[in-house]
């Protein structure tokens, strides 16, 4: 039980140290720039005001393919979209190793005590 609850916890540190890295990507020509953190949430969104003459389905367009291209870019890392973990199952095992350790400990803690005071009471003969 012990080796599952260490392998669940390096599954934590792995996806913990492996998160993904800020991307920023642009369409329209560089127009529009979009910036995913590295939460894989949109960080920022820049808009050239060169944009303001354009429709407005034009823009909303080159929004959606910058942010597309970030997303794409942040998954093909690595980063992003990777398996989420769940503590839950962590904190179960260690919660039952928890409580067979305390009777274990007792037990072993009173078997020394015995032993000792065998020990102690041949030493006196």
């Amino acid at each position: 039980m012990l080796d599952q609850v260490v392998a669940a916890a390096g599954t934590v540190q792995q996806v913990a140290a492996g998160g993904a890295e800020p991307v920023r990507t642009s369409a329209a020509n560089g127009w529009v720039e979009a910036e995913l953190g590295a939460d894989g949430r949109l960080a920022s969104l820049t808009l050239d005001p060169g944009l303001k003459g354009l429709p407005m389905e034009r823009v909303a367009n080159a929004i959606v393919e910058a942010v597309n291209a970030a997303l794409d870019e942040q998954q093909a890392q690595g980063g992003h979209g990777g398996p989420s973990v769940d503590l839950t199952e962590v904190m179960a095992q260690l919660k039952q190793i928890q409580e067979a350790a305390v009777p274990q400990m007792r037990s072993f803690v009173a078997a020394m005590t015995r032993a000792q005071q065998e020990a102690a009471a041949r030493a006196a003969r």
